[in-house]
């Protein structure tokens, strides 16, 4: 799937990692089953995968200063996917808080970081993807 992104579809490198660490996610939870269902995979695997989906984006954003702006949307992405998790810690799919909080302050960091280095340029690219209007 990887190979096929990458070549046929010439997608973005960003992307492609991204869908590379869901599907790393997906094996993860499927090795937790078939060993028994600890929730190993939901406690400490997936707010540790989007951990490591933030320091991805960190260094895509470090070494990619001219396209700064555009993973803002993916920075969105990221917050919104803790807004998941914080949905399954409600739910008690997800048990350690711990990983969790971690995850979130991470994220947020992230996200607020991003925002103060790209300036206006980054406004305007939130401004223009999510269709936000001042009054």
């Amino acid at each position: 799937f990887t190979l096929h992104d990458f070549v046929y579809l010439k997608r973005r490198l960003f992307t492609i990692i991204s869908r590379l660490l869901f599907r790393l996610f997906l094996l993860v939870f499927l090795v937790d089953f078939v060993l028994g269902f600890n929730r190993w995979s939901l406690d400490y695997a997936l707010p540790g995968f989007v951990i490591l989906e933030n320091i991805v984006l960190v260094c895509f954003v470090f070494f990619d200063k001219k396209n700064r702006k555009s993973y803002m949307y993916y920075d969105i992405w990221v917050v919104l996917c803790n807004i998941g998790l914080i949905i399954l810690y409600a739910l008690s799919i997800i048990r350690i808080q711990l990983v969790l909080v971690l995850s979130i302050q991470i994220s947020l960091i992230v996200f607020f970081s991003l925002l103060i280095i790209g300036g206006l340029s980054a406004r305007k690219e939130i401004t223009r993807r999510w269709h936000v209007r001042k009054k």
